[in-house]
């Protein structure tokens, strides 16, 4: 008779062990098409960089901006205090956000000098070098104005 006890929960166990292994395969599959949405994840909401002088305004939808003083960057600086590729601004984690490529004479937010990837919100201003710019993010699919 214990034998047949023995078998008995040893097929229960085999039932409980299928049922966790699906429900936890089912749960990440869940997640897994909650965050790769097609649309959603695509859209980058635009920024606008703005500096003066001489007065220039540039929006971008990119993912990436590089900024420098070398012609291949997105949003080009002509000042020699300004390094070949100074800067990047990058889309992430449904943010905006700007890290130092390790130049010479570093970059500030709002007076503030970087030392890692930080988030950028609007009216925020940049330094690179002698140039300042200041940074405009779209809200909810609407420029601010």
């Amino acid at each position: 008779m214990s034998a047949v006890i023995v078998l008995i929960l040893r097929f229960l166990l085999i039932i409980f062990l299928y049922a966790f292994l699906i429900t936890a395969l089912y749960i990440m599959w869940r997640k897994v098409n909650f965050v790769a949405k097609p649309g959603e994840k695509d859209r980058i909401p635009s920024i606008r960089i703005e500096s003066d002088p001489p007065q220039q305004s540039l929006v971008f939808n990119q993912p990436e901006i590089l900024i420098g003083r070398d012609a291949e960057n997105d949003y080009q600086l002509d000042d020699e205090t300004v390094s070949g590729t100074h800067a990047r601004i990058f889309f992430r984690n449904n943010q905006w956000m700007i890290e130092d490529l390790h130049s010479t004479n570093g970059t500030f937010i709002n007076d503030e000098r970087i030392a890692t990837s930080t988030v950028l919100v609007s009216q925020d201003v940049i330094a690179c070098g002698a140039r300042h710019f200041s940074i405009t993010l779209e809200d909810n699919g609407v420029s601010p104005n």
